[in-house]
């Protein structure tokens, strides 16, 4: 962290480590560079230069000098240099017409192909702005779901235990966000800019549908209405109809078939599904719908199952269905329940 203390506006632009967060916002650089910045708030402007210097690269092709022009514009500038060191010319304004016009070709290609951004967004904003302005990332607790409209009219309901990551306004020829956990969709049509959920390595495309992803190690997409092509990388594309299902396990293979609508997009309209349930996936369904944490204190046999399904129910009420019909005693305690086998 030291070793930036000293660094000017062409050295962050050097820097392996910052061109990295800038171009991939990696949460552990993003997060070493908010905090360095804190600590170092003299260094905020340079590090705002430098920062829409680089992001400005994927605008327009770059300006190439062939090599010959490269090494006649090195050995002048180094020739000069070191005349200005000896004569102390180098600040003064009676430069050798040559070296002017090679400072000047030099200034435009910087100016020109780097310092777009910053000529256009004038005072530097602060790095929170800055992601803003990029990509937009939303993530619910255990416990806690939300609704989402992007910005193209999209709806998309937000799992517990999940992340959406989007930008804040897609480009003019697709439309992709980035999924972890569980989300539904009623994507907005639009013929000319398609809908790319990116799971891990799965891709879902779509026009404008309405489907369910869920992300938790396996995939599986839900397709309500429309049509929805999936493809893992490297894998076959699949295409799906309503009321069909793809599944991907983590080894590439996927399997195709019919579900439940209810079991499998309850959770949006507040259903919690219980379905021939052993005790660890109902554990996993209630510590994510109510953010608590679930202890066995005691063995329920290999042989515990559990259905049942309730509507927008309390915690309280939902362990009391479970007791009344699988022989279980459970005790609330703040964010923690305590579950056993019945005693007789």
């Amino acid at each position: 962290m030291k070793k930036y203390k000293g660094y000017e506006l062409e050295d962050f632009l050097m820097d392996e480590y910052f061109i990295s967060w800038v171009k991939s916002s990696d949460n552990e650089a993003e997060h070493f560079w908010k905090r360095w910045i804190e600590n170092n708030p003299s260094k905020k402007k340079v590090v705002m230069e430098a920062y829409y210097i680089i992001s400005s690269m994927n605008y327009g092709d770059p300006i190439r000098i062939s090599d010959e022009e490269h090494i006649e514009i090195f050995e002048s500038i180094l020739k000069h240099d070191k005349e200005d060191q000896r004569t102390g010319l180098f600040d003064k304004i009676n430069l050798p017409f040559f070296f002017r016009n090679v400072a000047a070709v030099l200034l435009i290609v910087f100016c020109g192909y780097y310092g777009f951004q910053i000529i256009n967004f004038g005072t530097s904003p602060t790095v929170e702005e800055i992601q803003d302005s990029r990509q937009v990332v939303k993530m619910n607790p255990a416990g806690q779901k939300s609704q989402i409209r992007l910005n193209d009219g999209t709806t998309v309901f937000l799992n517990s235990e999940s992340k959406l990551t989007f930008p804040d306004r897609f480009n003019d020829s697709v439309r992709i966000v980035h999924l972890e956990g569980e989300a539904y969709f009623e994507v907005q049509k639009n013929d000319d800019k398609p809908f790319v959920v990116m799971c891990d390595d799965v891709e879902i495309k779509v026009l404008g549908t309405s489907f369910n992803v869920k992300n938790d190690g396996d995939v599986a997409i839900a397709l309500v209405t429309g049509k929805v092509q999936a493809k893992k990388k490297e894998g076959e594309e699949v295409m799906l109809s309503p009321n069909e299902m793809v599944t991907y396990n983590h080894n590439g293979k996927y399997t195709k078939s019919e579900f439940d609508p209810l079991e499998t997009l309850g959770w949006k309209d507040r259903y919690l599904v219980f379905k021939k349930d052993d005790f660890k996936s109902v554990k996993t369904k209630l510590e994510k719908w109510y953010g608590v944490e679930i202890v066995l204190t005691s063995n329920l046999g290999k042989k515990w199952e559990y259905t049942g399904q309730y509507f927008h129910e309390t915690l309280e009420n939902v362990l009391e269905g479970i007791a009344a019909s699988s022989e279980i005693d459970f005790r609330i305690d703040k964010n923690k329940v305590y579950i056993s086998q019945k005693t007789k």
